[in-house]
């Protein structure tokens, strides 16, 4: 699991201290796709629950208007179709 300190970590080449002040994991920038093999290539759709995605869902109301402005659901099936 990335929390979101390792992740903001991986976006600038930056390292993660560890509690005895020394780094322990090193980052560098992702290539942008390169050597990507469809063959060998999985996208993972995660927290696609029916409590966030759908209307009624007991947290959806938590996300519907950040899922709304980013086009979020219309352009998970756009990319599950087009990945196809």
């Amino acid at each position: 699991i990335i929390d979101s300190k390792c992740s903001s970590m991986a976006s600038t080449g930056s390292s993660v201290a560890a509690s005895n002040g020394k780094s322990d994991r090193t980052f560098s920038r992702g290539r942008g796709g390169l050597g990507i093999d469809p063959f060998k290539t999985a996208v993972l759709f995660i927290e696609f629950q029916n409590e966030f995605a759908t209307e009624g869902g007991k947290l959806h109301g938590s996300v519907k208007d950040v899922m709304a402005h980013t086009k979020m659901l219309p352009k998970a099936v756009q990319l599950g179709e087009e990945v196809r």
